[in-house]
């Protein structure tokens, strides 16, 4: 089993209205964090000699707010450090008026082979209130252009469930995404996270969010698009065209061992998990200090059962018998029981010691994940 490499650059031009990950506007310091990340590689790397990666994911933040000459910089130390694999998908989280036609040819040049590009909706009114930095007009030319400049595997973002959004502005978003050279799409209903520009408008009544039948029927209308359109529904927030599948994310839904590089960044190597800090300033200083940069914690085996259920539930292949055996937290059939009120309703399916989620029932599957956790 392969492992991933996940980079948390955590810049960004301005800061949208509903994201809670741990980013700066401060655009001062990309090279003194940009040194540090390459000094982490270097420390990281003998823990991980052994280990051989195949897929390297820039997230953030706004990671095409870096030059490409720093990307490459992290690039270059990570294939000299760790054991890539030829084949290694190699994904960048882009704005869309940062896609450009000589940034997209320098990111090829840098072995860039994937772009996750953050659309979140095709209105701009939308755009606005989310404080997205780019129109509706560039993220349908970005799309185009990062296809014609040799770009095959492209992951754009969608949101539903924005406050006032009605079904036919959705469909609407569906209908233009139907158009446009998308390989893979993540489709999130909005969330309202502490700490968050929308969490103090809704405080306030500034908005509101849409009841549940119309999130169910928005949710619905994304499923049949997708399906119309040749997407295969993998995840529940995700759907692929021809197997191109995010293989890094899968890592994390499967149980995978990845390193995160980067404030704020967390690793897991199966019965650990490592973060580092959430400050910039102290990332740095501690790096360039050599002192430890991590906390830890173990998992202990209740909670590798409950991310087990939460990650492998989330998927169209479920949970194997094998890979709940391997796991060693409770007997098959302990667990078979206790999901026989869902096997009853059709809920959760049991096919050939292979347990998952109805995706028919995925809309409910976050409440039906949680009634299966031990407390």
């Amino acid at each position: 089993m392969k492992s991933g490499i996940y980079i948390h650059i955590p810049f960004c031009l301005q800061r949208c209205h509903y994201c809670d990950f741990y980013s700066t506007t401060d655009m001062s310091m990309t090279d003194a964090f940009v040194d540090a990340c390459v000094m982490e590689i270097e420390q990281r790397a003998e823990v991980f000699s052994a280990e051989y990666f195949d897929t390297i994911y820039f997230g953030g933040g706004t990671p095409s707010a870096l030059k490409t000459a720093q990307i490459d910089k992290i690039i270059s130390a990570i294939y000299t450090h760790f054991k890539i694999t030829d084949d290694a998908e190699v994904t960048l989280e882009t704005n869309p008026d940062d896609v450009k036609a000589i940034k997209l040819h320098d990111w090829k040049k840098i072995n860039i082979n994937r772009l996750s590009i953050g659309i979140q909706s095709f209105h701009d009114s939308d755009l606005k209130l989310m404080q997205r930095r780019h129109s509706a007009k560039e993220a349908i030319d970005g799309l185009n252009l990062a296809y014609s400049s040799g770009f095959e595997n492209i992951s754009a973002d969608l949101i539903y469930g924005l406050p006032d959004l009605k079904a036919d502005d959705w469909e609407d978003n569906l209908r233009i995404m139907k158009t446009l050279p998308i390989s893979h799409l993540s489709a999130y209903h909005l969330t309202i996270e502490p700490g968050t520009v929308f969490n103090t408008w809704m405080k306030t009544d500034k908005i509101r969010m849409i009841n549940e039948e119309d999130s169910l029927k928005q949710y619905e209308m994304l499923c049949s698009y997708c399906e119309d359109d040749g997407y295969e529904h993998y995840e529940i927030s995700n759907f692929a065209k021809n197997n191109l599948y995010s293989r890094h994310n899968i890592k994390y839904w499967q149980g995978d061992v990845y390193i995160g590089l980067g404030p704020s960044a967390h690793s897991f190597d199966g019965y650990k998990r490592e973060w580092n800090p959430s400050s910039l300033k102290s990332y740095i200083e501690l790096i360039s200090a050599g002192k430890k940069i991590t906390e830890s914690e173990n998992i202990d085996k209740k909670t590798r059962r409950n991310e087990l259920i939460m990650t492998g539930l989330r998927t169209q292949w479920g949970i194997s018998k094998q890979r709940w055996d391997t796991n060693d937290i409770q007997s098959w059939q302990s667990f078979i029981e206790q999901c026989s009120k869902y096997l009853k309703s059709e809920d959760i399916l049991l096919e050939s010691d292979n347990i998952r989620i109805n995706p028919a029932s995925w809309f409910r599957a976050d409440g039906i994940i949680a009634d299966l956790f031990i407390v």
